[in-house]
C-alpha cells in the first residue's frame, strides 16, 4: 500500500520542517510494514513570493507527482488560510483518481471540520486531533476491508458530518523520532536564512521537544487544540537522550551550525532544561541554538547555563507593556517579569527577541504609551510587531461578528500586519494600525540591527569552523542589499 502525504503550495517557500507529515510518515514506517509513505514537498526560492500562478503551477506539480505515485490514500494537512487550496487540491485528484481515499487534517479540520465536510466535498475523511494513531488504523482497516467509520479520531459527511470518538493523544513521542528526514529536499531546508533564528542568518533547522501548551492565552489557538478526550490539555516531553541523539545525527549528516526549538515553552520544566544543557556541555557538540519561552520561566543560573551550552537568542512573547492587557488576554506574566528577563539576558550575553502586539481587545491609548515605553526600556536585539489577528479557535474570535466564510479566510495571510477587516478592529483607540505598526517596525527595528549577529563572539566562532562559509558570503550580500534598500526606502519616505 502507498499513502501520498501532501505539503499545501502556501508553504512552498517556507524554510519550517514540515513537521506533521514527517510525524506520520515516522509512525506508519515503524507501525505500518510494507507501507510505502512519501512526502509531497515542492519548494521553490525563499525569496521568491507566492502569487497566484506559482501556486496553480505548483498544485499541477503536486497532481501530477499524485498520479504518478499511484496512492492508496492521500493526506493533506491544513491551516485556516489553505482551506480552499487543499479543498481544491483533494478536487483535482479525485478527478483523476476516484477510487483515492483522501484524508485531510491539522488545526483547522481539527477545530472546524464542517469547512472541509459538507455535500459533495471531495474530501472522504477528516482527521480530528492528532493523526499518527488514526492513519494508522485506516490504514490497517482498509488492508483487511474493514469499515473505517469505526475508528476514533475520523469525521465525514454523510447528510451531515458525523464523528467517531475523540482519539487519545500520543503519549510517547519519543517512538517519532528521528524523523525520516530523507523524505524532503533537506539541501533547501538546511540553506543558510534568517528565519529560523529570527534575523541571524545560518544554516539551520527546526526541532521540537515537547508537543502541546498548558497556558490558555486568549488569542492563540493551542488552547483550544491541545485537548485531550477528557478536556485537559497534556504537554508530552521527549528524552534528553532521543533530543541529544537526534541532534548528532542532523549536525553530522546535514553539515548545519544551529538549531531553532520551536517548543511553544522550551524552558517548560526548568530542571530538564538545565539537565539538556549539561548533556550539550558534555557531548561538545559544535552547533549554536535558540528558542523561544516565556519570561516567567527563565532565572539567571539557567540562562548562564544555556549560554554555556551555546544559546546565543531567546524569542519571548512580550505581547504588551500594559499589565491590564495582559491579565485580560490570561497571558501569565507581569510587566516587571519582562524587564527582569530581558535585563538578565543583556547582562549574560544571551540576544533576547520581544514580540508584541497592538489592537489587543478594550486597548487605550494609554495602553500603546505603555508598550512603547517598554519597547525603549527593554532594548530587544529584534522586535516582532504584529497587529492582534482573530484566528478562528481562538478566544478573541468570539468577538468577530459576522463569521468569516471560507472564502475569506486567505485575508488573514496578512492580516497582522495589515489591518482591513472593520471586524477585526478591537482597540478602543482610533489609532490606523497598519501605518503604525510600519512606523514602530522602522523605529525600533533599524536596518544596520541586521549586522548586529557579527557581534556575537558564538555566533563568529560558529561561522569560523562551519563547512558552509561560501553560503555565508552570499547571504552577507544579501543581507546588505536588503538593509541598503531599506535605508534607502526611509530615507525616501522622510
Amino acid at each position: 500500500m502507498k499513502v501520498a502525504l501532501i505539503v499545501p503550495p502556501s508553504r512552498a517557500n517556507s524554510s519550517r520542517l514540515p513537521f506533521s507529515l514527517l510525524c506520520l510518515a515516522s509512525y506508519l514506517d515503524k507501525f505500518n510494514r510494507g507501507v510505502d509513505t512519501k512526502i509531497i514537498d515542492i519548494k521553490i526560492d525563499m525569496y521568491k513570493k507566492l502569487n497566484k500562478k506559482v501556486k496553480e503551477d505548483i498544485t499541477d506539480k503536486i497532481v501530477n507527482q499524485v498520479v504518478k505515485f499511484n496512492p492508496t490514500i492521500v493526506g493533506l494537512t491544513c491551516l485556516v488560510t489553505e482551506v480552499s487550496e487543499v479543498i481544491n487540491i483533494a478536487k483535482l485528484i479525485k478527478e483523476k483518481m476516484s477510487n483515492v481515499i483522501v484524508v485531510v487534517g491539522g488545526i483547522q479540520p481539527t477545530l472546524f471540520p464542517e469547512d472541509i465536510l459538507f455535500k459533495n466535498t471531495p474530501v472522504d475523511f477528516v482527521v480530528i486531533g492528532e493523526g499518527e494513531k488514526t492513519l494508522s488504523e485506516m490504514i490497517n482497516a482498509v488492508k483487511n476491508g474493514k469499515p473505517l467509520e469505526n475508528i476514533k479520531g475520523l469525521a465525514w459527511f454523510d447528510k451531515k458530518i458525523m464523528k467517531t470518538e475523540c482519539r487519545e493523544l500520543l503519549e510517547d513521542i519519543d517512538n517519532l523520532h528521528p524523523l525520516p528526514y530523507h523524505k524532503i529536499d533537506m539541501d533547501f531546508y538546511t540553506k543558510v536564512d534568517q528565519s529560523k533564528i529570527r534575523f541571524m542568518p545560518v544554516s539551520s533547522l527546526n526541532l521540537f521537544t515537547t508537543r502541546g501548551c498548558p497556558f490558555n492565552c486568549a488569542f492563540c489557538v493551542a488552547g483550544n487544540l491541545w485537548k485531550n478526550a477528557d478536556h485537559k490539555k497534556l504537554v508530552r516531553l521527549r528524552s534528553n537522550k532521543s533530543i541529544l541523539n537526534e541532534l548528532k545525527m542532523l549536525i553530522e549528516k546535514y553539515k548545519i551550525d544551529a538549531i531553532y526549538f520551536l517548543d511553544e515553552t522550551f524552558t517548560l520544566d526548568m530542571k530538564r532544561t538545565e539537565q539538556f544543557c549539561d548533556e550539550l556541555i558534555k557531548n561538545k557538540l559544535d552547533f549554536i541554538w535558540a528558542c523561544e519561552t516565556r519570561v516567567s520561566l527563565v532565572s539567571e543560573p539557567l540562562l548562564k547555563k544555556m549560554k554555556e551550552a551555546g544559546c546565543v537568542q531567546i524569542d519571548f512573547g512580550v505581547e504588551s507593556g500594559s499589565q491590564e492587557r495582559l491579565n485580560e488576554m490570561r497571558k501569565g506574566i507581569t510587566v516587571d517579569q519582562v524587564r527582569k528577563a530581558f535585563e538578565m539576558c543583556h547582562r549574560i550575553g544571551v540576544r533576547p527577541f520581544g514580540c508584541f502586539m497592538f489592537n489587543l481587545p478594550n486597548e487605550t491609548v494609554d495602553d500603546v504609551k505603555k508598550s512603547i515605553d517598554l519597547i525603549k526600556e527593554i532594548k530587544a536585539c529584534f522586535y516582532n510587531f504584529a497587529i492582534t489577528t482573530p484566528f478562528p479557535g481562538t478566544d478573541i474570535y468570539k468577538y468577530v461578528k459576522p463569521k468569516l466564510k471560507v472564502e475569506e479566510y486567505e485575508t488573514l495571510e496578512d492580516a497582522t500586519r495589515n489591518l482591513k477587516d472593520p471586524r477585526f478592529v478591537f482597540a478602543k483607540h482610533k489609532i490606523e494600525m497598519t501605518p503604525f505598526v510600519s512606523m514602530v517596525e522602522k523605529r525600533f527595528n533599524n536596518p544596520t540591527k541586521r549586522f548586529t549577529p557579527f557581534l556575537n563572539k558564538m555566533y563568529v566562532k560558529q561561522l569560523l569552523r562551519s563547512k558552509r562559509k561560501a553560503e555565508y558570503v552570499s547571504e552577507g550580500f544579501h543581507m546588505f542589499e536588503v538593509a541598503i534598500g531599506k535605508a534607502a526606502k526611509s530615507i525616501t519616505n522622510l
